[in-house]
């Protein structure tokens, strides 16, 4: 199967299978992390958590309205408090579950795709589902340079991961 004389890989919904991490399971995938090189596994949640934090900031560019504006602000300061650990392990099997969209820049995916099942049950969750439709507003509308750094982002976070489940010995 070919798409503009590039191969497209196919793209299962393995995302559906994943569900939101609680506390309990974050300290487990913790404990599992405690005999990976640290100092292999701080780089990479320092990156990612920088990565994360890029595309707020690129984000912030295109927001269009002031409630756009607070709910990107929200973010980045939940993001600020949160350990880069953390960030990685709740989002690790997520970016995981879409690795194949992410390779095939699948935009149609992320832009049709119902995220509320897969983040938390808490009070960041408005923000963060808030922080994909502000995404998913303006990302048609950019050129496709602008668009490409956006998927350059997600490619990084990818590889990080897989770097990370490598690491601590996950599939």
């Amino acid at each position: 199967m070919s798409h503009n004389n590039k191969q497209i890989l196919q793209t299962p919904d393995e995302i559906s299978n994943v569900k939101p991490l609680t506390d309990d399971d974050v300290i487990l995938r913790r404990k599992r992390m405690a005999n990976a090189d640290g100092d292999k596994l701080n780089n990479i949640f320092k990156s990612f958590s920088n990565n994360i934090k890029s595309i707020i900031t690129l984000a912030e560019k295109y927001v269009k309205d002031e409630d756009d504006e607070v709910a990107l602000d929200s973010i980045k300061r939940i993001i600020k408090l949160c350990p880069d650990d953390e960030i990685l392990i709740r989002t690790m099997d997520k970016i995981w579950g879409v690795r194949l969209q992410i390779i095939n820049k699948d935009i149609n995916y992320f832009l049709n795709k119902e995220y509320g099942n897969l983040v938390r049950e808490d009070e960041k969750k408005e923000m963060i589902v808030g922080l994909i439709q502000i995404v998913r507003e303006f990302f048609p509308e950019l050129k496709k340079e602008e668009q490409n750094v956006f998927w350059s982002y997600g490619t990084s976070l990818l590889k990080l991961v897989a770097e990370c489940k490598k690491l601590i010995g996950e599939q």
